[in-house]
């Protein structure tokens, strides 16, 4: 514990919001989800490369979750991608761009490029979605 009060002070001396530090040192969404009916998956120019998965059920995104072999900021951004997804049609979900990440994590003090890693990777999923089951109905 002690040791984590130590990380988590040197992370906000560096710039990270507690929102950021909670997602990096718990991610919980760290996982494949259960169930889910779509995939996404981006190699990044920075080298970092992001699964998502989701669960999708009457056009909404029930069940969101991720995986990355990124840094830190990797996935802060992936966490919080998916948080915002959660609930959201396929429509609002694929209006979440990295501003929106950015904003919801109070921002990232370096590799902002993280964030645009995460939402093209949920886009990607939810155009998986739409192959396969849209083009269905």
């Amino acid at each position: 514990e002690k040791a984590k009060q130590l990380v988590r002070q040197v992370m906000i001396e560096h710039g990270y919001s507690d929102t950021a530090i909670d997602l990096i040192l718990d991610p919980k969404d760290m996982r494949i989800c259960d169930y889910h009916n779509a995939f996404g998956m981006i190699d990044g120019f920075c080298g970092d490369s992001m699964m998502m998965w989701i669960k999708v059920d009457n056009g909404v995104i029930l069940d969101a979750s991720f995986n990355t072999d990124g840094c830190k900021n990797s996935i802060a951004a992936g966490g919080m991608a998916v948080i915002l997804a959660r609930g959201k049609t396929l429509d609002e979900a694929m209006e979440i761009d990295a501003n929106t990440i950015l904003g919801a994590l109070g921002g990232l003090p370096e590799d902002e490029h993280c964030a645009e890693l995460a939402s093209n990777t949920l886009r990607v999923a939810i155009s998986d979605y739409r192959y396969n089951y849209e083009e269905c109905q």
